[in-house]
């Protein structure tokens, strides 16, 4: 299919549309073409029709969301620690549990970014949430 950039358009106002490569199967590249050749260069009404905002999913705003650099990461006290966990908690699938071993070490910034698994597990987190965090920690730092 083609690349189609959603946008919003105001109720009652009136659109180019431009339509290229639509249509991947053989079966419906015929037709896909024949629609498409149709629709060239038409303006199409969008009077009455109600426009939606669609959620983000977890992995749209992790992929949205600023990363912090190593360097913001370095200055962190022990509560800033605490919530960039807490933001990733879904993502990283950590129970509160898992989160209170790490406040429980005292870890700021600096600490955490030296973190490894062996670490983790040392520390009492079970090896899953060792690893995803020790792995957050090194696509942070750039290694993954």
């Amino acid at each position: 299919m083609g690349d189609v950039e959603p946008t919003e358009v105001a109720p009652s106002s009136k659109v180019d549309v431009q339509i290229s490569n639509v249509g991947t199967s053989s079966k419906n590249k015929g037709k896909s073409k024949e629609i498409a050749s149709s629709l060239k260069d038409k303006s199409v009404s969008t009077e009455g029709v109600e426009s939606t905002k669609v959620s983000p999913t977890s992995k749209d705003r992790e992929a949205s969301s600023t990363t912090p650099s190593v360097e913001e990461i370095k200055k962190w006290k022990r509560a800033d620690v605490m919530n960039f966990l807490r933001e990733k908690q879904e993502d990283l699938d950590l129970d509160d549990e898992d989160i209170e071993i790490i406040r429980k070490n005292k870890v700021a910034g600096q600490a955490f970014l030296l973190l490894t698994e062996e670490n983790l597990i040392q520390d009492g987190l079970p090896r899953g949430p060792a690893k995803s965090i020790a792995y957050l920690i090194e696509t942070l730092k750039g290694g993954k």
